[in-house]
């Protein structure tokens, strides 16, 4: 029980914590206490009532899991721009799997901020470098974070808070693709504008809605007006985050996330199918080999069953996938270096044509000779 005198606004709270051996959980440990019950006509805040212990391991992972410590408080764009110039600098060198789960933390407490109100342009910058330095596929701390891709689609949402329905993407604020690992756009758009619309990549790559995705009663039709929907659309070149322990890589590194607030990681309905195609870039793709790769955030794993997603087309340029699940999506297939094998080509050609040609000379200076010696008996007779 806590006692406070008439006035007194600060008191010591001793914790003891138990068994007195530790478990074997990695860090950080986490744990709150919670005021309750006050008596004496004393209340108690709703938000700071409630105290967020965190132990962890040593110096450096304190100041990470410090910084949450600013994000107690209301929060305003100086407060959030300077942790996320804090988290920048330190996610600039590899950290470890206690530090990464910090700054998962932090940023996502930021997103449900962002949902509030809106971020400034600078701290959408700031948070866009943040994931881009931590999807960057020359790290060794990040790879398989898979938990960062839910993180980002959340962060991608957030960019919509105060968007006026129906408005195309802008550039800073609703699309963001100057980092070359990752690319985000998101709208928010009427049902009509969203059905069947097709969101182009990089390289040719493409995804397409189903037309009949989203419900569109005629009346709202007509009258131009409905409930608009948040859907976010992320192209990563690099599958940092999707890293597994099978045998399954993202050809050319490409993994699509597409998404509808609400509808993200479920089945669709009335036999609705995400299209998509990836395109092989310099390679050619061997024939037969291509699978349609989906996602499974549960179990951290991509999906190659034909039950959700199937090849529709395979041609040596690119494969084109329909899923009946929404998602994040990529194609596996195996693959020729084409540009070895033209090389090689037009090597063992020019090897041919020139063999041909010192061949032919040869021949030619043969008969030249044969010609002037039959040319010299013919004088001398």
């Amino acid at each position: 029980m806590l006692i406070f005198e008439p006035g007194q606004r600060n008191t010591v709270l001793d914790v003891i914590l138990t068994p007195e051996t530790g478990s074997l959980n990695p860090f950080p440990k986490r744990f709150q206490i919670v005021l309750f019950d006050p008596k004496g006509g004393a209340r108690i805040d709703e938000v700071y009532g409630t105290a967020n212990i965190t132990l962890v391991s040593d110096a450096a992972s304190q100041a990470f899991w410090g910084l949450a410590d600013q994000l107690q408080q209301p929060l305003d764009g100086d407060i959030l721009s300077r942790v996320l110039h804090s988290i920048s600098a330190k996610v600039a060198t590899e950290s470890t799997d206690e530090q990464l789960s910090a700054v998962m933390y932090l940023i996502d407490k930021i997103t449900v901020e962002g949902k509030k109100q809106a971020l400034s342009i600078e701290s959408r910058n700031l948070f866009y470098e943040i994931l881009c330095a931590l999807v960057n596929p020359k790290r060794k701390d990040t790879r398989g974070f898979s938990h960062f891709t839910e993180v980002t689609e959340n962060f991608a949402f957030s960019l919509l808070t105060d968007v006026t329905c129906g408005s195309l993407g802008e550039k800073s604020k609703t699309i963001l693709d100057s980092c070359p690992y990752l690319s985000i756009l998101a709208l928010h758009w009427y049902p009509q504008q969203i059905n069947g619309h097709k969101f182009e990549g990089k390289e040719g790559d493409y995804i397409r809605i189903p037309e009949r995705l989203l419900d569109v009663p005629d009346a709202e039709i007509m009258s131009g007006k409905s409930i608009c929907e948040l859907v976010q659309f992320t192209e990563y070149s690099s599958q940092q985050w999707f890293i597994t322990g099978t045998d399954l890589h993202a050809l050319k590194n490409k993994v699509l996330s597409l998404s509808v607030k609400g509808q993200s990681s479920q089945p669709l309905t009335n036999n609705n199918e995400i299209l998509y195609r990836i395109y092989a870039a310099e390679s050619r793709i061997v024939p037969q080999t291509p699978l349609c790769l989906l996602w499974n955030q549960a179990a951290a794993s991509w999906l190659s069953d034909s039950q959700f997603c199937k090849v529709v087309e395979d041609t040596s340029d690119y494969v084109e996938c329909a899923c009946s699940y929404m998602s994040v999506y990529a194609v596996y297939a195996q693959t020729d270096n084409l540009s070895s094998y033209n090389e090689a080509f037009f090597s063992s050609g020019f090897i041919c044509i020139s063999g041909q040609f010192f061949i032919s000379l040869i021949f030619y200076e043969f008969f030249q000779s044969a010609a002037v010696t039959d040319s010299a008996s013919s004088v001398n007779a």
